[in-house]
């Protein structure tokens, strides 16, 4: 995926969710965003199944979590948002992550040169 079309699909997201949150008067949330694509020999099926482990076990256990919603790209591109309470959580969450084993094992399912991770005030 060229980077444009990061850009376009992450300021889509971003501005999905932002009217959405606008509308239920929780506009100061912080969104992160994940961008990835599984390595060659790592089905979908399998990279979907670690990634909702990796969400039931770690993110949704962190301090500010609110929520988590994931979807596949018809390329396979798999695109993750997290809407937190605030950037300080987000970054705590961030700094922990590699330390969980599954969050790990989802990590080395992806292709890390598709990689993108941002986090966004709002």
């Amino acid at each position: 995926m060229k980077i444009t079309s990061k850009i376009f699909f992450l300021a889509l997201f971003t501005a999905a969710f932002s009217s959405q949150t606008y509308a239920k008067g929780l506009n100061d949330q912080t969104l992160e965003v994940v961008i990835s694509k599984p390595r060659q020999d790592v089905s979908i099926e399998t990279l979907l199944k670690t990634d909702k482990k990796m969400e039931q076990v770690f993110v949704s256990k962190q301090p500010g979590y609110i929520s988590r919603e994931v979807g596949v790209a018809k390329d396979g591109t798999v695109i993750a948002i997290v809407h937190w309470k605030t950037m300080h959580d987000a970054e705590q969450a961030a700094q922990k992550f590699m330390e969980n084993s599954t969050a790990a094992e989802r990590v080395k399912m992806s292709d890390t040169s598709l990689f993108s991770h941002y986090i966004i005030q709002k």
